[in-house]
């Protein structure tokens, strides 16, 4: 694009940076006011910027979501029927959000914590757990399900969506 475009490049740029930005001011805005809405708030807070960006009108760009982080690993890919890939991108943002704001905080002692107990935070880590557990569960469980039935080889169906066919005069 560069070489084609150089400002539509710089545009293009300056447009992708706009949601990562947007959706990292509203997590500062989150830290700030209780331990679960940073973590889990902010896991929402991070879906909502990925809807919008991937579900904008004229400029949208579904292409790497968080969600799609988890395409090597089979069970949590199944939850995906449930959530779809922002259910995934906001269980990676949860989880990252435990990362940043409950274990980070306990092990470096000058860090910054949002406000909260002690059992907040342990209730905001077995809650990220269990949803976690639970997700990996269902998951193991419908691949079991897929592979029930399955015979030899594949079946193969080929659709192309939205394909219009010309008007003749």
């Amino acid at each position: 694009i560069a070489r084609q475009t150089p400002m539509g490049m710089l545009a293009s740029s300056l447009y992708s940076a706009l949601y990562p930005v947007a959706a990292l001011l509203g997590i500062r805005w989150l830290a700030r006011r209780s331990l679960g809405a940073a973590v889990f708030g902010s896991a929402a807070w991070w879906a909502v910027t990925e809807v919008l960006r991937a579900n904008c009108p004229v400029f949208g760009f579904p292409w790497a979501l968080l969600g799609h982080a988890t395409w090597r690993t089979e069970a949590l890919k199944q939850c995906a029927e449930l959530l779809g890939v922002y259910g995934l991108s906001f269980l990676l943002a949860a989880c990252n959000g435990v990362l940043a704001f409950v274990l980070a905080t306990v092990a470096l002692d000058g860090l910054s914590a949002p406000p909260g107990s002690e059992a907040a935070r342990k209730a905001c880590t077995v809650g990220l757990l269990m949803l976690f557990l639970v997700v990996l569960v269902f998951g193991r469980w419908r691949i079991e399900n897929l592979a029930y039935g399955v015979k030899e080889g594949p079946d193969v169906a080929l659709l192309q969506g939205c394909a219009y066919e010309k008007e003749r005069d």
